[in-house]
């Protein structure tokens, strides 16, 4: 049956777009274009889950998709379904995709509305690589982690996109002021140490009863001699001081006791003569009593006498009751003065062990400061040198079994998935004030 106009319009427009010549051209461009791009990264570079690939289909742009090749290595393509692309080459997956496609019939819409069918060859399908896994970077860079992967990429670049090289990732804040502020702190420890350590003799020589510090072999500091010799003469005056107040403070009571002894004797001495003028006055009180009975002396005189003997008892309780006060207060004076060295004793051992305890705390400190400013002049050597020594490039590449590690230089390429770690070698640094 002969065709209608509308229909010769139909064909000739598909004629127009599906010209083979202009098909086959713009295929071997694409496919010129994804195999170029291939050998750039590697002609030996297999694919790996991360990977995102890109297929297209000259002539039907609904087919043009990217696809991720997943953990399990397989890569979901329209029509196709799941293809496993995971350790095959560029090259390979695009011939079993080329495999899969072709001669299969896909119907298109036209403007109008009309349907045509168009059937796919084999170099009408390309495959490439868009977006390949990325290189990742740690050690002496300014900002580890990931970085996009392209084609050629090195080592160099790599490293140049993670901001360069950085020791220790002193980040934000000025070397020179960090070594400033490091180094006097540095020395203002060894002040405390010095200090710490004289003030450790001192308190063994208070347990030794010495006047003059104790001074074993002592750890070599780095400050001026002036000024330890300043401390431990301080410190000298402080034991002779402390020890002096000491000696007052057993003076002190041995006097007070001394003094209670004397009140003691008088007190036993006034006791004796009261009791005994109490025992006078109650014989007295006997004989008039007496004496009342038979009515040989009035009431008034019995009262008197009566009177004068309870006066007398009761002065005698008092002062014995004021003997035993002072002979207790005796005894407390000299339970203190015995106790006046062994509490001492306590005291100075206490001190003596906060005191090896905090200079212990010291010297992990002058350890600790010392490290940063070890650090602080490492970053400083880099700004004021460059980069100092040449790094130590390391990249691990592969899965699994498969890994390897690799030596490499700053020019080497590196491929998609590698872990980079850099470690920059410093040379002639001074490590310090020891």
């Amino acid at each position: 049956m002969a065709a209608s106009t509308a229909e010769r319009n139909v064909g000739a427009e598909m004629s127009t777009m599906c010209s083979p010549r202009l098909l086959r051209m713009a295929a071997i461009l694409t496919v010129s274009l994804g195999l170029a791009f291939a050998s750039r990264a590697s002609a030996e570079y297999l694919l790996a889950p991360g990977d995102v690939l890109e297929i297209t289909v000259i002539g039907l742009p609904d087919l043009r998709q990217s696809t991720t090749i997943d953990v399990d290595g397989q890569a979901h393509f329209p029509v196709v379904g799941q293809v496993k692309a995971a350790g095959m080459s560029l090259l390979e997956l695009r011939d079993k995709i080329r495999e899969l496609l072709p001669g299969r019939v896909f119907r298109r819409r036209t403007q109008e509305g009309r349907e045509y069918p168009l059937v796919v060859t084999a170099d009408e399908v390309t495959i490439a690589v868009a977006e390949y896994r990325p290189v990742y970077l740690d050690g002496d860079v300014a900002r580890p982690g990931a970085q996009a992967y392209r084609p050629g990429l090195t080592v160099r670049q790599a490293i140049a996109l993670a901001g360069g090289y950085d020791v220790m990732r002193f980040r934000g804040r000025d070397p020179f002021l960090e070594a400033t502020d490091f180094r006097a702190e540095y020395y203002g420890l060894w002040t405390e140490f010095a200090k710490e350590e004289a003030h450790i003799s001192r308190v063994k020589s208070q347990l030794a009863g010495k006047t003059d510090l104790d001074r074993p072999a002592r750890v070599e500091t780095p400050i001026p001699l002036s000024v330890a010799s300043g401390i431990a003469e301080l410190e000298t005056q402080q034991l002779r001081a402390e020890l002096a107040d000491h000696q007052d403070e057993k003076a002190h009571l041995r006097n007070a006791i001394e003094q209670v002894d004397r009140r003691r004797s008088i007190l036993s001495e006034t006791e004796a003569k009261e009791k005994e003028g109490a025992g006078a006055e109650a014989r007295d009180l006997d004989e008039m009593k007496r004496n009342f009975a038979k009515g040989v002396i009035p009431i008034m005189r019995m009262s008197e006498v009566r009177r004068l003997s309870l006066l007398s008892a009761t002065q005698a309780l008092q002062t014995t009751a004021l003997l035993v006060q002072v002979e207790r207060e005796q005894g407390e004076l000299k339970r203190r003065l015995r106790r006046t060295d062994g509490q001492r004793q306590i005291e100075l051992t206490r001190e003596l062990q906060d005191a090896q305890v905090r200079l212990e705390t010291i010297r992990v400190r002058i350890q600790a400061t010392g490290e940063k400013l070890v650090y602080a002049g490492l970053v400083r050597s880099q700004l004021v040198r460059g980069r100092g020594g040449s790094p130590d490039v390391r990249v691990f590449r592969g899965q699994n079994q498969a890994r390897q590690s690799l030596n490499v230089g700053e020019d080497t390429e590196l491929l998609p998935g590698d872990v980079v770690e850099v470690a920059l070698r410093m040379e002639g640094l001074t490590d310090g004030p020891q």
